[in-house]
């Protein structure tokens, strides 16, 4: 190993001394540089986080050590409505969406529901739609006062006040839960395809029916997995940006995420309350992260595939079968058809009314036409591009580096250096960029308010995604092939260009896949780094709502969605391919 990445140097022939030196190759200074760029993405915006929530003065600004600002942030009698509201909104939307996704994980893995091989088209379908462009969409159903489902109900049945009102936390929880299904329902439905039925068939051998089956046999053995999956979803809740902002705020329901926004747009904004309530949302996403590994990593106590074969037997579901596809078809209409359809509508209208034959003789893309003018679109539409794509890059290419010393190497501290690239996973958006603003504000390194501060926030964020995606996709290369390269005088560079990238580009391509369309719709950490000049699309969306300009809105959104739509899908055909061949 230490030939491998020291080049040996002969001594002078013309000179009176005969000792050799070794020098450092090329290949070893890219691997202490990826080491150390690791440890300064992670651990400087921690560090700063934590130094600044003990400043009383400003960012940049010298000042003594105090605690002032945990005492402030805890003896705020604010803050328990905040944590109330905010472990409410967070186990509430988990539990509905584990409700969604595990009735149907269960009729696609163990029903002869017709179409129920539709639930995996939805999940891809409903992730192309991003969670602010949702919760607007809801917002026009379901708005008291203009929203198309109130005001159909009122003109239909002379209701003399809206019967639904999006502004409440059951509003929050409905919204937010339904954009948690589609990822717990793929880690539930993998779950389920794997477990072998064989207990579930000898209890319905006994005469056990279907829900006692469940509730005694599938969910207990369903535990590790139901178990991460709400896991992960309350983590996800507790971090969320857009359905607490764009409901949350005007309904005075606030959650920890919302709280950090509004205290940083306050005039003067309090950055040491800021920080101390962000060391408390991350120490909470943390602790639900340590939960999340012990129960990933001890779900062998719920083995149920073993050597012998196992085939499993679908559940005959008699006439009820096709109350299956109705279940899935009802998903459906309201996490895509329903929110697309009133997008649509929005942005065909010079202003939002209830559909009638005048609102249809008014119907055009104007507002299309209009949204492309506003100042800033085209703009952001290139930002947005160029950060999804470089930030793509660097990220998958950062993690390759990663994964070869944390898999191939024995280097020490390669451990070490894996749990560095995961941490970020525990770090909710809005936490990292309160902490990316700490950083630069302090650092004589002028890129606060440009596009490179958001290039190193999205880079630091989906670096955890990118790593285990790497790590599967190294692990299943065998180090005979690099061997062999090496034994052919082939340098590690050589041998990683030539030899991994060929066979790891499917895996390549589907991380690439999976940050540039989380990149494109990321707010929640752009939403305190950026400016004028590094605005983004999903920025965009959300200065056009609180303007109140709908139709332009609605256009923006559809033009974003069907970008996504069009990227999701040709990349996934891509990389069938790659991996295929």
């Amino acid at each position: 190993m230490a030939r491998y990445f020291l080049e040996i140097v002969p001594a002078n022939p013309n000179s009176n001394a005969s000792v050799t030196y070794r020098r450092p190759r090329s290949d070893t200074v890219l691997l202490i540089f990826t080491a150390a760029l690791v440890v300064y993405l992670v651990l400087t915006p921690l560090g700063m986080l934590i130094w600044n929530s003990f400043k009383a003065t400003p960012p940049g600004v010298p000042g003594p050590l105090t605690l002032d600002n945990f005492i402030n942030a805890y003896l705020d009698p604010t803050l328990y409505p905040l944590v109330a509201n905010s472990f409410l909104y967070a186990t509430g939307s988990t539990v509905f969406a584990f409700f969604i996704a595990f009735t149907m994980a269960w009729l696609v893995e163990r029903t002869n529901a017709p179409l129920r091989d539709l639930a995996y088209v939805i999940a891809i379908v409903s992730t192309i739609i991003p969670g602010m462009i949702a919760s607007i969409a809801w917002l026009m159903l379901l708005h008291p006062r203009i929203g198309l489902v109130n005001r159909a109900l009122i003109n239909i049945f002379g209701f003399s006040e809206p019967p639904f009102n999006i502004y409440t936390m059951t509003g929050m929880i409905f919204i937010g839960g339904l954009r948690h299904v589609p990822i717990m329902f793929l880690l539930l439905a993998g779950a389920l395809r794997s477990m072998d039925p064989s207990l579930e068939e000898s209890a319905a051998t006994c005469g056990s029916g279907i829900s006692a089956t469940l509730r005694r046999i599938t969910l207990p053995l369903m535990l590790p997995a139901s178990a991460a999956a709400m896991i992960y979803s309350f983590i996800n809740a507790v971090e969320a940006f857009e359905v607490p902002a764009l409901i949350g705020i005007p309904a005075r329901i606030y959650v920890f995420s919302t709280k950090i926004y509004l205290v940083m747009h306050q005039s003067p904004p309090d950055d040491g309350l800021s920080a101390a309530l962000g060391m408390t949302v991350l120490m909470i996403a943390v602790v639900g992260t340590v939960f999340y590994q012990r129960v990933v990593t001890r779900g062998e106590r719920y083995v149920t595939v073993t050597g012998k074969g196992y085939r499993p037997r679908a559940i005959d579901l008699g006439k009820g079968r096709y109350l299956g596809t109705v279940f899935l078809f009802t998903f459906l209409f309201l996490d895509v058809i329903l929110p697309m359809l009133v997008l649509v509508w929005a942005s065909l209208l010079p202003y939002y009314q209830v559909p009638s034959m005048r609102a249809f003789r008014s119907l055009s893309l104007a507002s299309y036409v209009n949204a492309l003018k506003y100042p800033g679109v085209l703009q952001s539409a290139q930002n947005s591009l160029l950060l999804s794509v470089v930030g793509g890059c660097i990220t998958m290419f950062l993690a390759a580096i990663i994964s070869w010393i944390v898999v191939r190497s024995k280097v020490p501290g390669r451990r070490l250096l894996d749990f560095l690239a995961f941490t970020p996973i525990a770090v909710p958006g809005i936490v990292m960029g309160l902490a990316l603003m700490f950083v630069y504000l302090n650092l004589p390194i002028p890129i606060y308010g440009t596009i490179w501060i958001l290039l190193i926030a999205f880079v630091t964020k989906y670096m955890p995604w990118a790593t285990r995606n790497t790590n599967a996709g190294l692990l299943q290369i065998h180090k005979e092939l690099e061997e062999a390269s090496e034994v052919s005088g082939a340098s590690w560079w050589q041998t990683f260009r030539r030899v991994l990238v060929p066979l790891l580009v499917a895996t390549f391509a589907s991380g690439f896949l999976y940050i540039f369309s989380h990149i494109m719709r990321e707010i929640s950490t752009a939403i305190l780094l950026y400016s004028p000049k590094s605005n983004l699309l999903s920025i965009i969306i959300w200065e056009l709502w609180q303007a109140g300009t709908i139709a332009e809105v609605g256009a923006v959104s559809v033009m974003l969605v069907l970008l996504l739509g069009v990227v999701t899908f040709i990349g996934r055909k891509y990389v069938g391919r790659l991996s295929v061949s």
